[in-house]
């Protein structure tokens, strides 16, 4: 795909959108063709200008002026091979953008976390965006890749060492954030826009999975203690409490499993930590321990997680995405590619093995 930019940053002069592009100035390849997109060309310029000084010895970004619908948008996406974009609440400005891109066969990225929004977006363009070719990545930010990643890990692991497919997988986050004004209007938002109903339906069991299933285990019984005060204790994680983050996660999740259905795959001020442990589906229940995390600002972690998938779009190695060829997909269907690039930027993921 031959265009005038490799990568369109959308929303570049927002907290996150900052952090973003100076982790591509840092770390993209030097001749990377990109821009920084906006609508205020004052804000465009100057963080054009920091970021100049940053890394003067690289291609630097085109400033471009766009407005979220209309003409400017559709010109501008069909000038770039990925657009990774921060502009949210995404319900309320993302899907002109989508829409767009899937018609365009352009691919895309964002750090959403909006399930019912994402719902809506898989079924009115999933099969315009596999019928141009075009690879739409909701939900590539922090809260929502590493526990995609590291249950891709784990199905993975199991599948090489036991031959077998992963029986269930069970996760935990730790994180320390101030959430952003973004995240909240964001929350709001979608009460307003879809209501309790189609909140309660983006819960249910494989809501956003291309394959309908249901689990091969039970959730474990909780006490009545446990679910009056909200904590209980996992024999490998320790003790546990409900995670709001929980309810995005785990559709995500399971949409990669419906993806790829083929038998089964020093703290700073601010961090996260993720950790998994999956049970596999033999006769002795064999189970594996996937860690991630990142010490550092959760914005910036998001930035880099949003620009390392469009880099493994762009530069990267053949993936399961690649190999599908278009429509809705996840953070794990980059796999190993997109692992191992967050790896060499400071994303820790690792396996530890025997924990039976």
């Amino acid at each position: 795909m031959s265009r005038g930019y490799e990568l369109v940053l959308l929303g570049a002069t927002g907290h996150t959108g900052k952090l973003a592009a100076e982790h591509l100035t840092k770390h993209a390849p030097t001749n990377l063709r990109w821009a920084l997109a906006g609508r205020s060309e004052s804000k465009l310029n100057s963080l054009a200008s920091d970021l100049r000084a940053l890394h003067p010895d690289r291609i630097q970004p085109v400033v471009e002026l766009f407005e979220l619908e209309g003409p400017s948008l559709t010109s501008l996406i069909k000038r770039t091979q990925v657009i990774v974009s921060t502009v949210g609440p995404f319900m309320k400005y993302g899907t002109p953008v989508i829409e767009a891109c899937a018609r365009n066969v352009t691919h895309y990225v964002d750090c959403s976390a909006e399930i019912p929004w994402h719902k809506e977006m898989i079924e009115r363009f999933d099969t315009i965006a596999k019928a141009s070719g075009a690879i739409i990545i909701p939900q590539t930010g922090s809260g929502s890749a590493p526990p995609d990643l590291t249950t891709y890990l784990l199905a993975a692991h199991i599948r090489n060492t036991y031959s077998a497919g992963t029986l269930q997988v069970t996760s935990s986050s730790e994180l320390k954030v101030q959430p952003s004004a973004g995240s909240m209007d964001a929350v709001l938002s979608e009460f307003d826009i879809y209501g309790s109903s189609q909140m309660a339906k983006c819960r249910e069991p494989f809501a956003l999975s291309p394959v309908q299933h249901r689990p091969l285990v039970r959730p474990p019984h909780l006490s009545s203690w446990t679910r009056l005060i909200g904590v209980g204790n996992d024999e490998y994680l320790g003790p546990l409490t409900d995670f709001e983050q929980s309810a995005i996660d785990k559709p995500l999740v399971e949409r990669s499993w419906g993806l790829l259905n083929d038998g089964g795959l020093a703290v700073k001020q601010e961090f996260y930590h993720n950790t998994a442990v999956a049970i596999a589906d033999t006769p002795n229940r064999e189970r594996a321990i996937a860690k991630s995390g990142f010490d550092g600002s959760i914005y910036l972690f998001t930035g880099i997680c949003i620009t390392e998938a469009a880099l493994t779009l762009l530069r990267g190695e053949e993936t399961y995405a690649t190999k599908m060829g278009g429509g809705f997909l996840t953070s794990a269907t980059l796999g190993h590619a997109y692992i191992g690039r967050l790896r060499n930027v400071g994303v820790r993921f690792e396996i530890v093995d025997d924990v039976s």
